[in-house]
């Protein structure tokens, strides 16, 4: 393996981790909104939508890391596990995530 290889193989890597992180933390940001419409019951089409559109971006994102190899569709998995932390650690309060949304 040469130096461009490398190169090559570690910004993959960087692209898909931060590509995980951003997509992550809007799936998640989106779960939280589409929790809130189904408990609402007002707009479950909509609440349908975004979730079928949540899961094919999510495989979108997994299905294109792959084809890049295990390196990328780890670091896109890393990345999408640091977007849960940082969502998850965001609110604690139940009521407080309700009122932003």
């Amino acid at each position: 393996m040469n130096f461009v290889n490398l190169l090559a193989m570690i910004c993959a890597g960087l692209t898909t981790a931060v590509a995980g992180v951003v997509f992550g933390y809007v799936f998640f940001r989106t779960l939280a909104m589409n929790a809130n419409m189904y408990l609402q019951g007002g707009r479950v089409g909509v609440a349908l939508t975004l979730h079928g559109l949540r899961i094919a971006g999510a495989v979108a994102l997994f299905w294109t890391a792959a084809q890049y190899g295990a390196g990328p569709l780890l670091a896109a998995l890393l990345g999408f596990l640091v977007a849960r932390a940082m969502f998850t650690s965001e609110k604690k309060d139940p009521q407080e995530v309700e009122e932003t949304l």
